[in-house]
């Protein structure tokens, strides 16, 4: 009976591990989902200390269950347990490890699907083995048992009758024993095979977990870049820049519509088909949520509007998107239309995004608090703040859309919202290039305009992208031909920048100059604007409006 004890015990504590494993893996998956959703590495310590207490509890469990069985036999059952458990989760940590930080996960899934194949081809020889070991040897005991060889047969005596009686008893005994030995040996092997098995499926389903909550997109490590900007302050020039690098992915205004909606108190539907409302205290948090979003290809947590704008087709990355998601007709007055055409042409948009070595955001809304908060979630990102003189970008967008009867007592509130908010940007700009250095650049437009080659070079030096000749060509096409060519209000326009950038300044009223002025002194003071003080300050192009700038801070 001690074998069948033994198979008792080991059948007991296999369940026992199994199960705690199995609950081992669904807390490391829920710490995971916590980790991606909040960003919060400290939480390894909780997943440290649950493993800790989970291998805790199984020592205790195990001693309280265990069967009848000698105290030995208990803690080397025990021990072995932990050591199974300890040896799964050093599998579960490795797969993660590589899942996180590993360029190629593709190859990743393929070796392990190799391994696995491997396992079971050795596992289904190794049954294959033992089967025929078991049947020839079962087959020799029951010859040798059943044809005894005889060299002469004599006819038993009966004093001779408690011998033959006594060694038909040691044959029987022998046969059981041996029959035992061989059930013992069958069954221990299917165990030791089905839990192989079962460790062998955890460890799949760990690793579809693992890549489904990553979404597919540590695979490659993309150079990550924000341009945090204002209404036309050169963004748009600065954005096509950009995307002019090969193997590059450019969004223009990914945070268009929700920002309105925020603003106007209504409901955001996402794709994954969550409905919320948000106040306008929440939109530092979902700005930075839904750019996070963008830059991590997650599209089933970004909001169906900004899925479906226009603004899509200022990308040369996602135009054959767009236009799928426009071939179904009605897609803006039905959510669920809008829901099936994006699904339908999702493909188009996630692989640009998953596989560009280069990723580049261009938005006019989002606050540094924002990006305070990305800069925390990623991990080398690259920042560029980008301003135009207050008074060039309110005055180019007066005449943008033709304002010919302008109140210009609005212009106030106007300049003392764009200049607040850019005072508060620098502000907060200079404490996170302290505590992330090399991360926070600022490229004034007016600077840009006045030496496009050399300020174009430190902008792709700063982002550790090689300044091509390509590149330089198309900078020298769009920033210094001798006559401008004006045929789109959106577009980047071939012209002479620096003398376009500096043409407000011949259109302008002194008096309107002076409105902006008094609205934005604690700028100026910060960035180093100069206030018009005559005609003359105002009119001779010759005389800068700068007087110093954010030197330490700026391309």
């Amino acid at each position: 009976m001690e074998l069948y004890i033994y198979i008792y015990i080991y059948i007991h504590h296999s369940i026992i591990t199994i199960i705690i494993i199995i609950i081992i893996i669904i807390i490391i998956i829920i710490i995971i989902q916590y980790i991606h959703y909040h960003q919060d590495q400290s939480i390894i310590i909780t997943v440290i200390i649950t493993v800790i207490t989970i291998i805790i509890i199984t020592i205790i469990i195990t001693l309280i269950s265990s069967p009848s069985s000698s105290f030995i036999n208990t803690i080397i059952a025990i021990i072995i347990t932990v050591i199974i458990i300890i040896i799964i989760l050093i599998i579960i940590i490795i797969i993660i490890i590589l899942v996180i930080i590993h360029k190629t996960i593709i190859t990743i899934i393929i070796t392990v699907i190799i391994i696995i194949i491997i396992i079971i081809i050795i596992i289904i020889i190794i049954i294959i083995i033992i089967i025929i070991i078991i049947i020839i040897l079962i087959i020799i005991h029951h010859h040798h048992h059943h044809h005894p060889r005889h060299h002469s047969v004599k006819p038993l005596s009966p004093s001779s009758s408690p011998s033959s009686s006594s060694s038909s008893s040691s044959s029987s005994s022998s046969s059981s024993s041996f029959s035992k030995t061989i059930i013992t040996t069958v069954i221990t092997t299917i165990i030791i095979i089905i839990i192989i098995i079962i460790i062998i499926i955890i460890i799949i389903i760990i690793i579809l977990v693992i890549i489904q909550l990553n979404h597919y997109h540590h695979h490659v490590q993309p150079t990550r870049v924000l341009v945090v900007t204002y209404y036309r302050s050169g963004s748009t020039l600065t954005g096509d820049l950009l995307q002019q690098v090969n193997d590059s992915s450019y969004l223009f205004e990914p945070l268009q519509l929700i920002t309105g909606d925020i603003i106007n108190g209504k409901m955001v539907t996402f794709l994954n088909k969550t409905r919320r409302s948000y106040p306008r205290s929440d939109s530092i948090y979902v700005m930075a949520k839904m750019i996070y979003n963008w830059f991590t290809c997650d599209v089933r947590s970004i909001n169906i509007r900004d899925l479906t704008s226009m603004m899509f087709y200022h990308s040369a990355t996602y135009k054959k998107y767009i236009k799928c998601v426009k071939r179904r007709p009605g897609i803006y007055k039905s959510i669920t239309r809008s829901i099936e055409s994006i699904n339908r042409c999702v493909e188009l948009l996630l692989k640009p995004c998953l596989s560009r070595k280069v990723m580049i955001i261009k938005t006019i809304r989002l606050d540094m608090a924002s990006v305070e908060l990305l800069l925390k979630w990623l991990p080398g990102l690259k920042v560029i703040h980008l301003y135009r003189d207050p008074r060039a970008s309110l005055i180019s967008a007066i005449q943008l859309h033709e304002a010919k009867s302008w109140d210009w007592s609005f212009i106030e509130h106007l300049a003392s919202s764009r200049c607040n908010r850019m005072l508060s940007d620098i502000l907060i700009a200079e404490r996170l290039n302290k505590q992330y250095p090399d991360t926070i650049r600022i490229l004034q437009y007016e600077s840009f305009t006045n030496d496009s080659i050399q300020k174009s070079k430190s902008l792709f030096s700063f982002l550790n992208i090689e300044f091509t000749a390509r590149i330089r060509k198309y900078v020298e096409s769009v920033t210094l031909q001798t006559r401008s060519v004006d045929n789109c209000s959106w577009c980047v326009k071939k012209t002479n920048a620096k003398l376009a950038s500096s043409k407000w300044r011949l259109s302008i009223e002194e008096k309107h100059a002076r409105q902006i002025d008094s609205q934005c002194k604690k700028l100026y003071e910060t960035a180093g604007f100069v206030k018009i003080t005559d005609s003359n300050s105002l009119r001779n192009l010759s005389l800068p409006l700068q007087k110093y700038k954010l030197k330490y801070m700026s391309l």
